[in-house]
């Protein structure tokens, strides 16, 4: 009996003692299977101290207990809220998971996440290739912390910006991810772009068919540091489509004014459905989302394009001034649109059609297509209204005509 009862007591209290785990459930939204996909989300620090977790050195887990890559963006660590890269083996369409995170001594290594990664503790120009055009000067394109690339424009339509091995192009899908320090805000400080491959890699975007997110300032030469822009987006600049200077976003709407000397997170995933735009704000609070777009499959990029990375700045039509910005790192991971969806702290995301509903209508410009598709169905129905009330009309006047 004494022996049931020490087995009675030990259970109880491996039942009340806390399992230091952190479910995060993952859902493939996508119509294709995810193979080493890349998620990414953001989790409350105290909610992984309530687990006994520290983010330095937690753990990724699966359901069969195996570990998997992860990495914690380093700026977030401090942050109330801290940003998780996860690499998953395989998820079907429609599928979900669960994995856990939990404490542990685990090696964050970027490099076994991301199909690249670069943090620029030096400048390695057996990769990345340097470019300034012929009327810049003062150019500093070195690594600091992070790539600072520098340039004075003494000219318009100037640039200065580093590009990835033309001879290994990526091919996508993929999506290509940088964290930014505009240190300026004159014209195109801070640029992100993804660029097809071609003679024209080199030169300036308006010559270069990509994907693009610039900071863009409104700096005047003379002026202080630390003015202002705003965000944009641009895709298949060039001599054949331009969408030059594009700052209205689905989410978000117009772009918000930024300073200079702020950190975001540029995010562009193209594929052959189309092309993701996102900027992320680095905060006390950590990363989060300010402004989103999708363009539609005609923007896109098929599978069988090259292309290549490019970090830099541009000069517009104005100049006489000198333009800062600090790349603190660049990374490639596999891209879906929609991407997996990703519930800190559940076992399963359950989605009911209320769920899909609100989650198509969060999307302003679904918004604006329901608005506008109310407003027309308004229009048809009243238009069938009078068109049977004119018809009921005439039938009647005949009848009265015919009875007479």
């Amino acid at each position: 009996m004494n022996e049931r009862i020490k087995i009675f007591v030990i259970l109880v209290l491996l039942a009340a003692y806390p399992t230091y785990a952190l479910p995060i459930a993952i859902k493939n939204k996508a119509a294709a299977p995810l193979e080493n996909y890349v998620v990414f989300f953001t989790v409350e620090r105290d909610r992984l101290a309530g687990e006994g977790i520290d983010p330095a050195s937690m753990c990724a887990v699966d359901p069969a207990g195996s570990y998997l890559p992860l990495w914690v963006v380093p700026e977030t660590l401090d942050r109330r809220s801290v940003a998780v890269y996860v690499r998953i083996p395989r998820l079907l369409p429609g599928d979900q998971l669960t994995i856990r995170l939990t404490p542990g001594s685990c090696e964050h290594n970027p490099k076994d996440v991301f199909v690249f990664f670069d943090d620029f503790k030096i400048l390695n120009t057996s990769y990345w290739v340097p470019y300034a055009s012929p009327n810049v000067t003062g150019v500093r394109i070195e690594a600091r912390k992070g790539l600072l690339i520098q340039g004075t424009y003494v000219a318009p339509g100037q640039y200065v910006q580093v590009v990835s091995d033309p001879f290994s192009p990526f091919s996508p899908p993929l999506a290509v991810e940088a964290l930014i320090t505009p240190m300026t805000a004159y014209d195109h400080d801070a640029c992100l772009e993804m660029r097809e491959y071609g003679p024209d890699i080199f030169y300036h975007s308006s010559n270069a068919r990509g994907a693009y997110i610039h900071a863009w300032g409104w700096g005047v030469s003379g002026t202080a540091e630390g003015e202002s822009g705003k965000f944009a987006w641009y895709r298949l600049a060039g001599p054949a489509t331009q969408y030059w200077d594009v700052i209205s976003w689905d989410e978000g709407g117009e772009s918000p004014v930024w300073k200079a000397n702020n950190t975001f997170l540029f995010r562009i995933g193209a594929s052959a459905e189309g092309v993701r735009y996102e900027v992320w704000q680095l905060t006390g609070d950590g990363l989060s989302k300010i402004l989103g777009h999708c363009a539609d499959g005609k923007l896109g990029f098929s599978n069988n394009t090259a292309v290549v990375l490019v970090l830099g700045q541009l000069c517009g039509g104005a100049f006489g001034f000198t333009q800062k910005a600090v790349f603190h790192w660049v990374l490639v991971r596999p891209f879906v649109w929609p991407e997996p969806k990703v519930a800190v702290g559940l076992e399963r995301i359950e989605e009911t059609p209320l769920t899909l509903l609100m989650e198509f209508l969060s999307n302003p410009r679904n918004q604006f297509l329901v608005a506008w598709g109310s407003v027309t169905a308004a229009v048809v129905l009243a238009l069938v209204i009078k068109a049977v009330l004119r018809a009921a009309a005439t039938v009647k006047a005949r009848r009265e005509r015919e009875g007479s």
